[in-house]
């Protein structure tokens, strides 16, 4: 099956100002080779850099392009941009892409390529003003040179809130790769996105891990969502049936679970140095709404953890006062 490009050309500000003077920089495609093990990008200008990246043997459908480098302190995280690959059946002039309904064929947002390259998606504040903190599917499809459109192909999208001020965030599933290691995930104002890929996840139940970075350099679990993937149909269906509210407290909160099996709950509040400092079990979730106190718990951060049902959610908990 013949793709669409044979390389592309893409534009990244992979390196924050403290990495202004990089030695060198790699990339690579969907999972992380190691450091130093990517392909070779070249050179930043200014701050940016552009390269064309070998996508030949990428199959057709979404992918996400990860960019990187490396100065004398070390490697910096990774630039994370969507990259779709189509079958090329004509001269490609463009694609768009979209979240959740389709707008009809050429109202999506537009993205102008050519036959040996393609823009970056490049998904900012303004494409998620509209969009509902939760679970999306993001869309993209290309229009030939005869003036007809492709089949959209689909990922999972996330954009959910989180806790307090944001220096970095990463996600991972199932494996934690240790803290700093996961895949780079966007913060915009308190949201984090990112894209989802599937190709190669094994059918069944994973969870998703979000995790962020304060000014502090300290590291917060904000979410462990159980969710079950669908090889046959590509899809997630995601259980993220816990939240807390409110969220930063000062003595006490509710955890709320959306459970109508009236199942036991066991809730652990975990403090950052990985002792569990209270628990909490509840015989059924009938109610939805479990209040607990933390009057005698020190202000900070903390992990609470939810077993319910078989399943195990995870969620960052801020005590202010």
């Amino acid at each position: 099956m013949k793709k669409i490009f044979a390389s592309i050309y893409a534009v990244a500000i992979a390196m924050s100002s403290a990495f202004a003077e990089v030695i060198t920089t790699e990339y690579f495609f969907d999972e992380d080779p190691g450091f130093g093990k990517g392909y070779k990008a070249g050179v930043t200008t200014n701050g940016t850099i552009k390269f064309k990246a070998k996508v030949r043997n990428l199959n057709n459908g979404f992918h996400t392009l990860y960019v990187r480098g490396k100065n004398y302190d070390g490697w910096s995280h990774c630039v994370a941009i969507p990259v779709t690959m189509f079958e090329k059946s004509s001269e490609i002039v463009g694609s768009e892409y979209f979240f959740d309904v389709d707008p009809g064929e050429g109202k999506g947002k537009f993205v102008e390529t050519s036959v040996d390259a393609t823009a970056a998606i490049t998904i900012n504040e303004n494409d998620l003003s509209k969009l509902k903190p939760g679970f999306h599917e993001l869309f993209s499809r290309a229009l030939s040179s005869s003036n007809t459109w492709t089949s959209p192909f689909s990922t999972p999208y996330v954009y959910l809130p989180v806790v307090g001020q944001v220096k970095r965030a990463e996600f991972y599933i199932d494996k934690d790769p240790g803290e700093g290691n996961g895949k780079p995930a966007s913060y915009f104002g308190s949201n984090v996105a990112f894209q989802i890929n599937t190709g190669t996840m094994r059918e069944g139940n994973h969870t998703l891990y979000i995790r962020t970075q304060d000014q502090s350099g300290n590291w917060n679990v904000d979410y462990g969502i159980p969710f079950v993937f669908s090889y046959a149909t590509g899809s997630v269906h995601w259980r993220d049936n816990v939240s807390l509210s409110p969220n930063p407290t000062m003595f006490n909160f509710d955890v709320n679970i959306d459970d109508k099996t009236g199942s036991r709950a066991n809730i652990s509040i975990v403090a950052r140095s990985g002792k569990v400092v209270a628990e909490e079990v509840q015989q059924s979730t009938q109610t939805g709404k479990i209040n607990i106190n933390v009057k005698d718990l020190a202000p900070g951060d903390y992990q609470v953890i939810v077993e319910c049902a078989g399943e195990t959610s995870v969620r960052h908990l801020v005590i202010k006062r």
